[in-house]
């Protein structure tokens, strides 16, 4: 009997022990899934990478990622507002842990910028949009993400494959970015040139890059896409308006003349402007169906245009995303 009550005694302690270790691992993904959705409220890149299991990659991605869609003066406040109206919520009850993964829910609550964007008219700003934002307080969009840990030295790490669950909280950024509002950002040759790698997985054979004085172009050319790129000297950004605002007055014309047969938008303003165009011109320039835009930001200009019924098509559109350009 004393036996059996020794052996009841080492297994009820055993079984104590592992809940108690359980309990420990799970305090500790709690604790890591708390950090992971404040530090993607704060935007604080650095806290995020030091809770992934491939911080390095990580960081070079989504910052390259923040630098093209976050970086924008003119909506500041609007994403200022978003993510501080942001909250979030753990399922713990979700929580599944094991020696070396783990993986648990959180919920995360947004204002609902879309609807807001719905009341607006054209001509509304980013100062119209955030203040549609504060009317539409109450409407909310919801999603939740099920993030996955690895312990990797005695740490939970988070495993974001392709850091999807990053991106999908973030993916605010670029969607409004792609709404139009504020100024375009001016980029350098070089930045351009890095862009085409990217997107069209172009190599220096594909493109040309000129240098005269203070002035530097780009043209890149395919069997269904032309791009021209140029900046003028910086101190001079009238060379760069005055180019296209000549541009935008031909299309104004065509547009008067109802030669334009599809889709076309345009905008002007402090150091900025564009025309966006999904159609054909039918004109005495060119009859064949185009997708792309002119953009004229500070002092540069960029022409892009493919076929409109290409495969094309879709890279020119990432490639004006990649740019926080408005898309036709």
């Amino acid at each position: 009997m004393k036996r059996i009550k020794a052996v009841s005694l080492i297994l009820a302690a055993s079984m104590v022990l592992s809940l108690t270790g359980c309990s420990g691992r799970k305090k500790a993904i709690f604790e890591a899934t708390d950090s992971y959705a404040q530090a993607l409220i704060s935007g604080d890149i650095d806290d995020l990478a030091d809770l992934m299991e491939d911080d390095d990659e990580f960081e070079e991605e989504i910052e390259r990622y923040m630098d093209r869609y976050a970086n924008n003066d003119d909506l500041e406040d609007v994403f200022d507002y978003i993510l501080e109206n942001t909250t979030y919520e753990i399922d713990k009850r979700s929580a599944a842990v094991s020696d070396k993964k783990a993986m648990i829910k959180i919920t995360f609550t947004m204002p609902d910028y879309m609807y807001a964007y719905e009341d607006l008219d054209d001509d509304d700003d980013a100062d119209d949009f955030l203040d549609a934002l504060e009317d539409a307080e109450d409407e909310t969009v919801t999603f939740s993400q099920k993030i996955e840990f690895k312990l990797v030295k005695d740490e939970w790490k988070i495993v974001d494959d392709d850091f999807e669950n990053t991106l999908e909280f973030y993916e605010f950024y670029q969607e409004i970015s792609d709404l139009g509002f504020g100024k375009l950002k001016p980029y350098t040759c070089d930045e351009i040139e890095d862009m085409l790698r990217d997107v069209f997985d172009a190599d220096s054979s594909d493109f040309d890059i000129f240098s005269n004085g203070s002035n530097d172009s780009l043209y890149y050319y395919d069997d269904s896409v032309t791009l021209e790129y140029f900046v003028f000297d910086e101190d001079d950004i009238d060379e760069a308006a005055d180019a296209f605002e000549e541009l935008y007055d031909v299309f104004l014309d065509e547009i008067d003349d109802n030669e334009f047969d599809g889709n076309i938008s345009y905008d002007i303003g402090d150091g900025y402007g564009y025309i966006l165009f999904d159609g054909s011109p039918n004109s005495e320039y060119s009859d064949e169906n185009i997708y792309g835009g002119i953009y004229w930001a500070e002092n540069t200009m960029l022409i892009v245009a493919s076929e409109r019924d290409s495969s094309s098509r879709d890279d020119v559109e990432a490639f004006l995303n990649a740019l926080g350009y408005p898309t036709p």
